[in-house]
C-alpha cells in the first residue's frame, strides 16, 4: 500500500490531501526537495535536509517541525511503504490563505513517496544519451528548489516533438542548468566545467565534483560560456533522481544560430538547428564518473559492520 505523510500524520495515498486555498496551489508558493531511497536507506539525507532548510529560508517559510522529527517521519514513511527502491519528495507549501494571498496558517509539510527511477546502477537506461532544448531563462532564486515549474511545463509539447528530455537554460551568455539537473562539460583540454553560481547547488553535483577531484580530473567551477557547447567533447547531467546522464544533442532556435560556428550546427529548418556532442555516444569522462558515483552510492548504503 502507498502512503504519504501530511503535517506529521501517516495517511494512505487516497486519504492524503491539502485544501484548495493553499498558496502552493493558488500562487505556486512553496519549496521542495527530493532524494532517492536505495536499499531502504535515504541517499545523502543530511545534504538534502540542509538544502531543504536553505530553500525554506530563501522563501521566508518556516518548517513546522524540528529536523530530528522530520528525520523520524522520513524513516517512518520508508518503513510504511516497505520501500527498498524509490524516492521521497519533501514539500513545504505557503499555507492556507482565505484571501488567496496572505497566509492565515503555518506551512503545510508533505512527505510524498515516489517510485524508483533509472539511476546510476541501471546500466541499460543510464547509457542512453538524452537530447536537450536550449532556452533563454533564468530561474528566480536559483539557489532554492521552488515549486514553480511553469516554464518547463509550457515547453512540454516542444520537448516531446523533439524527443528531448529537458530544457537547457542560458542567460544568453552562459550555460546554466536544466530544470531538473546540473550540467557538466568536458572540453578538449580535458577540463571538466560546470556553472558555479546562479544555479541550484545539486547534491549529486557536489559528490561528482568531489570524486572528479579525487581522480585527478581538472575541475573548474565558474561561468561556462555558451560557446563552449560547440567545443565540448562531452556534456552530461547530474541529478538526485537519475544520477549521471550523457547528452548527445542540443537543439536551438534561430535566435541562437549566430552564437555558434556554422559548421557546428546541423540545420533542420530555418527556425531550428541541432548541435551534436562528439559522436553522440557516452564519453570516457562520463563513464569514469558514472562508475565512481555508482560505487560511491553503494558504499553509502552498505550495511554497517
Amino acid at each position: 500500500m502507498k502512503y504519504h505523510i501530511l503535517n506529521g500524520q501517516l495517511l494512505s495515498a487516497e486519504e492524503a490531501a491539502i485544501g484548495l486555498n493553499d498558496l502552493a496551489l493558488l500562487r505556486g508558493y512553496g519549496v521542495f526537495d527530493f532524494f532517492a531511497v536505495h536499499k531502504g536507506r535515504p541517499l545523502f539525507l543530511e545534504d538534502h535536509l540542509q538544502r531543504f532548510q536553505r530553500s525554506a529560508a530563501l522563501y521566508d517559510l518556516d518548517i513546522p517541525c524540528s529536523m530530528s522529527d522530520l528525520r523520524r517521519q522520513i524513516f517512518q514513511l520508508i518503513r510504511a511503504c516497505s520501500m527498498e527502491e524509490g524516492g521521497i519528495s519533501l514539500v513545504l507549501t505557503g499555507g492556507y490563505a482565505e484571501d488567496g494571498f496572505h497566509a492565515d496558517t503555518q506551512s503545510n509539510l508533505l512527505l510524498l513517496s515516489r517510485p524508483p527511477q533509472a539511476r546510476f546502477a541501471d546500466k541499460q537506461k543510464a547509457h542512453r544519451p538524452v537530447k536537450l532544448l536550449l532556452d533563454s531563462f533564468v530561474r528566480e532564486l536559483p539557489e532554492a528548489k521552488g515549486l514553480n515549474y511553469a516554464r518547463a511545463l509550457r515547453k512540454q509539447k516542444a520537448l516531446k516533438a523533439l524527443q528531448a528530455a529537458e530544457l537547457l537554460y542560458t542567460d544568453g551568455r552562459r550555460v546554466l542548468e536544466t530544470f531538473r539537473s546540473n550540467v557538466f562539460l568536458v572540453l578538449p583540454s580535458g577540463k571538466l566545467r560546470t556553472a558555479g553560481t546562479g544555479v541550484l547547488q545539486g547534491i549529486t553535483r557536489k559528490y561528482v565534483l568531489q570524486l572528479a577531484r579525487e581522480q585527478g580530473l581538472d575541475v573548474q567551477e565558474g561561468d561556462v560560456p555558451l560557446g563552449d557547447l560547440a567545443k565540448a567533447e562531452e556534456v552530461f547531467l547530474t541529478g538526485s533522481g537519475k544520477g549521471l546522464f550523457p547528452v548527445s544533442q542540443i537543439y536551438l532556435s534561430s535566435g541562437f544560430f549566430d552564437l555558434f560556428p556554422e559548421e557546428s550546427l546541423s540545420l533542420r529548418s530555418e527556425n531550428l538547428a541541432a548541435l551534436s556532442i562528439a559522436d553522440g555516444r557516452p564519453g570516457p569522462v562520463w563513464r569514469q564518473l558514472n562508475e565512481a558515483m555508482s560505487n560511491f552510492v553503494e558504499e553509502q548504503t552498505a550495511p554497517a559492520d
